[in-house]
């Protein structure tokens, strides 16, 4: 015997109010904002991907881009594993003036930034 399912049939699912509310404010924040983050993160990716790997972890640290806490120049010295604090200030100097030289010399970023996060 062979069973056939018939499309105009009706599915009757008993659904809770409650639960049905709470499935509504699944996402935590705008769906706009959200990508406008995500712009945001793959924008600045792209900037630091011309810096070196301490430079890199040096303004991570600092700006805390990756977990949202800024650290003193003494925590970028250790997580980068640099001789002093001194040092880490000069390493994050000197990408944040590589960051700007590469925003000048970009139309395409400058652009970008002037689009989408300077209105």
């Amino acid at each position: 015997m062979v069973a056939t399912l018939v499309k105009e049939a009706p599915v009757s699912i008993p659904l809770d109010e409650a639960i049905l509310s709470s499935l509504v404010d699944e996402w935590p924040i705008d769906p706009v904002e959200f990508m406008a983050r995500e712009e945001l993160r793959t924008l600045i990716e792209r900037i630091l991907s011309n810096l070196t790997p301490c430079q890199k972890q040096a303004l991570e640290l600092r700006f805390g881009f990756r977990d949202g806490q800024e650290r003193s120049f003494e925590e970028v010295r250790v997580g980068c594993g640099l001789k002093d604090g001194q040092h880490a200030r000069r390493v994050v100097a000197k990408a944040l003036r590589m960051i700007r030289c590469a925003i000048r010399n970009s139309p395409e970023l400058r652009r970008e930034l002037q689009e989408d996060f300077l209105k």
